[in-house]
């Protein structure tokens, strides 16, 4: 059976101790062989250690880099989101702020409105107040100027007004229709309309100084109807000063 014989792998150191051993002049001594050998495996073994240090340094420096990098961004980051955080928080506030200065001077502006809305009111009650009795008497001076112009114009037109009249007087009885001076013509060219108005009543139209223009008065034997303009103005008046709101004279 035959057997290989396989070189052993040497390290570097021993595979230079034994070249080196090799090549010894045999006058060299053990000792001093062992000596020089152990200096060049000092010198390896140095060597190697500090490769391997400084390899194992560079490795710790970059890790180190490494975890500085990452505090570094993880703490610029929570700088930025504070920020952000903040910059909201101030928006928040501001808006609140500006939602509050805003809605009191919406509260100031309509209470300004109304103050002024009842100031106006006040004021519009005070004017009317005032000029109501001299537009009541205008009205009525308006009234009795439209009517007596009617009435000499066109009698026709003051028919309701004297079958008003007529209706208070008793049925049947004679009527004398007093107008005021000058204004008989005109009656009596009416006298369908009068007729129509007063009913069955036989009636006669005489003057009287005591009806104004555009004016008349009924009278029968058991009465008479004042219907002057004057009069009928003057309940008028009295009627609405008895009314709420209108002023007396």
């Amino acid at each position: 059976m035959s057997s290989i014989w396989k070189r052993p792998s040497l390290s570097q150191p021993v595979t230079l101790a034994a070249c080196l051993a090799a090549e010894e002049p045999e006058e060299k001594t053990s000792q001093a062989r062992c000596s020089e050998c152990r200096a060049l495996l000092g010198a390896t073994l140095e060597a190697d250690l500090l490769a391997a240090a400084r390899r194992r340094a560079a490795a710790i420096e970059q890790e180190a880099q490494r975890r500085v990098e990452a505090m570094l961004a993880a703490a610029q980051k929570a700088v930025e989101e504070k920020k952000a955080a903040a910059a909201a928080a101030g928006r928040e506030e501001g808006y609140r702020a500006g939602y509050a200065a805003g809605k009191a001077a919406a509260e100031e502006l309509i209470q300004a409105a109304e103050d002024l809305k009842a100031q106006a009111e006040k004021e519009r009650a005070e004017l009317v107040a005032a000029l109501e009795p001299q537009a009541v008497e205008l009205a009525f001076a308006l009234a009795r100027h439209i009517l007596r112009r009617e009435v000499r114009t066109a009698p026709e037109d003051v028919k309701e007004l004297l079958a008003a009249a007529a209706a208070k007087l008793p049925a049947g009885e004679k009527v004398t229709l007093e107008v005021a001076p000058g204004e008989v013509p005109a009656w009596t060219a009416a006298r369908n309309v009068v007729q129509q108005a007063l009913g069955d009543r036989s009636y006669t139209v005489v003057e009287s100084a005591n009806v104004a223009p555009g004016e008349f008065l009924l009278a029968t034997a058991l009465g008479t109807v004042d219907a002057r303009l004057e009069n009928q103005l003057r309940a008028c008046r009295e009627h609405l000063r008895g009314v709420p709101g209108h002023a007396a004279e």
